[in-house]
């Protein structure tokens, strides 16, 4: 009887507490903690999606920046060829995608490494506003990489609402 009891309230025990949060849960609540109006009503709703982002990935963003860029100057010269500003700009977006263009030719010949820069982590949550009203939001947190976690997440350095 005694073995009944004791099983029944370990039984209890486990089932009332609260699952372990993972790592990212952790990471996002520890940012929020002193930025969103009510920090205990923070729920994580879930985890959509990790993407891992490397230096290629990093320089082609950068380069599709610039390219796009270069090419809003090469309309303006067109139509300002003698302004200096538009002159300059576009030189120096034209370096930029030469540069970008050398570096991602170095990463695919093996010259650089590729390696890990950052995650980004797109989640929903739910906390409450200024109101009280509890409001479910979207965001996309910055985790550094962290070789020596056991996960590869690191803290989070940037949260962006995506709402």
């Amino acid at each position: 009887m005694k073995k009944i009891v004791s099983i029944i309230i370990i039984s209890i025990v486990l089932l009332s507490c609260d699952k372990p949060k993972n790592h990212i849960e952790v990471e996002v609540t520890k940012y929020f903690s002193d930025k969103l109006h009510d920090p205990n009503s923070l729920e994580i709703v879930n985890i959509k999606e990790v993407k891992t982002i490397d230096l290629i990935s990093e320089i082609k963003e950068s380069l599709k920046t610039s390219k796009s860029l270069l090419e809003n100057y090469e309309v303006s010269i067109k139509y300002n060829p003698n302004n200096k500003f538009v002159i300059e700009s576009r030189e120096k977006y034209l370096l930029e995608v030469e540069g970008f263009e050398s570096d991602i030719e170095e990463i695919n010949n093996g010259k650089v490494k590729n390696e890990i820069k950052y995650f980004e982590v797109y989640f929903s949550y739910r906390a409450n506003n200024k109101m009280g009203a509890l409001v479910l939001s979207n965001a996309v947190a910055k985790m550094f990489y962290n070789e020596l976690a056991k996960d590869k997440y690191g803290s989070i350095y940037s949260i962006k609402d995506l709402d």
